[in-house]
């Protein structure tokens, strides 16, 4: 019994997609800024040239930092995750970006922005947030509130939108419908 309620609570676990909370100390200058740097690895980024325009603006967004600024690397798709500690090695992070694919998952933005205040909620410094993104229509939250940064009394919390897909892409990728066929799964 308590191993089946031990997989029950996991399975619930799961389907929650819980952010898990690290605690990292930031040693930083004064008016220094923590860029947290947010590619979108959905399976809509897998489209053309998209993730590696996405990736290439991430790469001038590290160059660009100024010398006291730290940098840290985040990928959405189904969920947050950290793909860098707080760094202000440039190449570290360069070689981290290199290491990206995109994937088969869905970007939810009013996930994606709850985990980033998660991570944002208890720093002492001013944050900028790069979003690099194709901004499917398909992720966009039921309230346009989910998008934007808590505040943070005292600092400032800046949101900056790179979208990788221009008006001539004029595409908007989605799965519609999967279907099974005897010769194998349909896909719309």
């Amino acid at each position: 019994l308590a191993l089946r309620i031990a997989l029950l609570a996991l399975l619930a676990l799961s389907f929650a997609k819980p952010v898990w909370e690290r605690k990292t100390v930031i040693t930083m200058e004064e008016g220094s800024i923590l860029h947290l740097i947010v590619i979108d690895t959905s399976f809509s980024m897998q489209y053309g040239d998209w993730f590696e325009r996405a990736r290439a603006d991430a790469i001038r967004i590290v160059a660009d930092m100024a010398e006291a600024d730290v940098a840290q690397l985040l990928v959405a798709s189904n969920n947050l995750q950290v793909v860098t500690e707080p760094t202000s090695a440039r190449a570290e992070l360069t070689g981290s970006l290199n290491a990206l694919q995109a994937g088969a998952g869905h970007l939810d933005f009013g996930v994606m922005m709850a985990g980033i205040d998660s991570l944002i909620r208890d720093q002492r410094q001013n944050i900028r947030i790069h979003v690099l993104s194709d901004f499917q229509t398909g992720g966009l939250p039921g309230r346009f509130a989910d998008l934007v940064p808590r505040s943070r009394a005292g600092y400032l919390t800046e949101l900056e939108l790179h979208p990788v897909s221009t008006a001539e892409d004029n595409v908007n990728l989605y799965v519609d419908t999967i279907t099974r066929t005897p010769a194998g799964l349909e896909v719309g």
